[in-house]
């Protein structure tokens, strides 16, 4: 028996061979082409280094005094037995027995008390009071204003000169030598019973010079 293909036989093997031709398939799409390759670069950048200024470090503050040694130590507590520079109290200080205060420049609020065989040394010191010696070895106070009374009593040699003081100078009774010299005073100079006499001249008083004072 001979075969003979039908023409819907014969169209169907044609498609076929068609498609065995091409490698391919109807169930299969075709491939896509390939992507470029995407390269992601990551740069990581030094720190930028900060340029530090050498030299000496800035100190702020302010200095309250210069005192140095018991006598800046005491002097708030109403004593001085030492140098004291530039502090400042506001209370009365004494000069205990037999010590030695020296002030440069400091300020005292109230009055300074020269004990018994006591030196006081002040030189531009500002005292708003009275300075009284009282059985003092020695009392020196150079330039400075003194708001009250310089009182000098039975004690030893004094020197008070080139200072400004609202009130008196009064030496009574001492046994040492005893100079003042170009103060400024708004009071008194009285003096009396003094051996020796004290010296001195250039003094500007606007009150009285009296007695053993009477030509200074």
């Amino acid at each position: 028996m001979t075969f003979r293909p039908t023409l819907a036989t014969a169209a169907s093997l044609l498609l076929v061979g068609t498609l065995s031709a091409c490698g391919g398939s109807t169930d299969e799409p075709p491939a896509s082409a390939p992507q470029p390759a995407t390269v992601t670069q990551t740069v990581t950048a030094s720190p930028t280094a900060i340029p530090t200024e050498t030299g000496a470090p800035t100190t702020s503050g302010t200095a309250t005094g210069t005192g140095t040694g018991t006598g800046a130590a005491n002097l708030a507590s109403g004593r001085c037995t030492g140098e004291v520079g530039g502090e400042r109290t506001d209370r009365d200080v004494t000069v205990p027995n037999g010590a030695t205060c020296t002030l440069e420049g400091t300020r005292i609020d109230g009055n300074v008390v020269v004990q018994q065989g006591a030196t006081l040394i002040s030189t531009n010191a500002t005292i708003d009071g009275d300075v009284k010696g009282q059985g003092h070895a020695d009392v020196k106070v150079t330039g400075g204003r003194i708001d009250g009374n310089i009182q000098l009593d039975d004690g030893g040699s004094a020197t008070i000169r080139d200072t400004i003081l609202d009130g008196d100078i009064q030496a009574m009774g001492n046994s040492g030598a005893q100079t003042f010299t170009g103060n400024t005073v708004d009071g008194n100079i009285q003096c009396k019973d003094n051996d020796p006499a004290p010296t001195g001249s250039g003094n500007r008083v606007s009150g009285n010079k009296e007695d053993q004072c009477a030509r200074l």
